[in-house]
Parts: structure tokens; C-alpha cells; sequence
């Protein structure tokens, strides 16, 4: 019985020991390497609304209409094409006036037959279409949202110049962005596995050893570009206009590498 459990117990250690050996990390040096690359933003977008009040829901829409024609043509004026523009989302919202109708207290000067039926003692009737004045929209809000896409900073400060002789006033921030984002992330992946060759080299030169070759690797994340930018208003008056500076954009890359060391 005892030479039973003393199998048993050597079997289970010896499959706990396999285990751990199938999980264990591959011997070696382990380092991690980042790399960033500058760059200027090369796309822009700018989003704004049109935005107009009146009595009339149709004379609104059409000068909220009238000015969104004005500010296309301005666009294509300074090179923006059609397709770079969507004006396609509109808002109509109708407004109430709010109902101010409100009897605290009734004097009624009439006196009142004793003879009546009792059914009518004391009764008041209100006209109806005073009221219903209060349900009906008092003006009508009409909105365009509006948004451009821009291949050129410099069409954006004469853009909004435009924008504010037109009479808008409802102008978001500037969206910046990179157009081939990708193959700078690439530069900045490759850049990240040298410089962790490079920290590998330099810990096995102060161990005293030999690095092999690489036999793990991964890349651990992609980071969104990290805008880093200087933007402002433009005015209508040509002598102050600001020309806008965009800065630039880090895009990162960072990798797990493990070499190993040559016996």
C-alpha cells in the first residue's frame, strides 16, 4: 500500500513539473522598445451649424438655405470640392410660447336667479380659443449642420474668414488627423524593435555574455495619433488675420522582445 502512494505521489509530481516546464518563458534577456515619429496633420475637418429663428417654418428654412449656397460657394472658391462638403443634416424646431393664462381669483358681478336650476349657480365658461392661442409655435428654429473637409491648412483660415462675413456663428473646433497613418506606424514599429535590440546588446555587455538571436516578440499596442497643435480664429479684417499653425501629430509603437544568450 505505501509503495502505491509513493507511485502515485511521483507520478503527480512529475506531471506538475512537465507542466511547468511547458509554461514556462523562454530563457533570455527580455527588453521593451518605444519609438515615436513627428508628423504634421495633412487632413482637416471643420464642422459648423446655420442656425436661424422666425414666425414662418418655410421662409426660415429657405434663409437658412440661402446661406448654406453662400458658404458652398465660398468653399469651392478656395478649391474644396463638392464631395468634401455634407450639408445634409437639418433640424426644424418648432417653439411654444408659454401658456401665461392663470386665474388666481374670479369676481363674477352678476347676481343670479334664486329660481335657477342650481346646476348653473356660480358657473364661468372661459373661451376656448384664447387658449389654444398657447398651444400653437410661437417662432420656428431651423438648423444645418454643416461639415468640411480640408487637404490644406491654409484654405482653412480664409475658409472661416468667409464663414464669419456670412453670418455663422456656431463653429466647432478643428479636427486634425493624419492621412497615411499607418505607414508611419510602421516606421515607428521598426524603429521600436531596433532600439530594443540596442537595450539588449547593452544589458549583455554589463552581464558578460553573448546575445543570441531574437526569440520572442510582440507588440504590446497601437497608440492613436497624439495631436500636439496651435489654432485660432481668423478675422474678417484682412490686416489681423492669424494664419493657423497645426503643430504635429506622435504616432507610437512599442514592442516586448526576448533574445537569447549564446551558451
Amino acid at each position: 500500500m505505501n509503495k502505491y502512494l509513493v507511485f502515485i505521489f511521483l507520478l503527480i509530481n512529475t506531471v506538475i513539473t512537465f507542466t511547468c516546464a511547458a509554461y514556462e518563458q523562454p530563457q533570455g534577456i527580455e527588453v521593451k522598445g518605444k519609438a515615436a515619429v513627428m508628423v504634421v496633420p495633412d487632413k482637416f475637418s471643420l464642422s459648423f451649424a446655420i442656425i436661424n429663428r422666425g414666425k414662418s417654418a418655410i421662409k426660415t428654412k429657405a434663409l437658412v438655405d440661402h446661406k448654406t449656397n453662400l458658404v458652398i460657394k465660398a468653399a469651392n472658391k478656395l478649391g474644396i470640392k463638392r464631395k468634401n462638403i455634407q450639408s445634409a443634416r437639418m433640424n426644424l424646431r418648432p417653439i411654444y410660447r408659454k401658456n401665461t393664462v392663470n386665474y388666481s381669483a374670479i369676481e363674477v358681478k352678476q347676481n343670479f336667479n334664486s329660481n335657477s336650476n342650481t346646476s348653473d349657480k356660480g358657473r364661468v365658461h372661459l373661451a376656448k380659443n384664447e387658449l389654444d392661442k398657447a398651444t400653437q409655435p410661437y417662432i420656428f428654429e431651423v438648423t444645418r449642420q454643416i461639415t468640411i473637409n480640408i487637404d490644406d491648412i491654409a484654405r482653412y483660415d480664409r475658409l472661416l474668414e468667409q464663414l464669419v462675413k456670412i453670418g455663422v456663428t456656431n463653429i466647432s473646433s478643428l479636427s486634425m488627423s493624419v492621412a497615411n497613418k499607418d505607414s508611419y506606424y510602421q516606421k515607428a514599429l521598426a524603429q521600436a524593435i531596433m532600439l530594443a535590440k540596442e537595450k539588449a546588446l547593452r544589458i549583455a555587455g554589463q552581464a558578460g555574455v553573448q546575445l543570441g538571436k531574437l526569440i520572442y516578440l510582440k507588440e504590446i499596442s497601437y497608440n492613436a495619433p497624439i495631436v500636439q497643435s496651435s489654432m485660432r480664429m481668423a478675422y474678417a479684417n484682412e490686416s489681423t488675420m492669424h494664419d493657423s499653425n497645426v503643430g504635429t501629430t506622435q504616432i507610437k509603437a512599442e514592442v516586448l522582445a526576448t533574445f537569447a544568450i549564446k551558451p
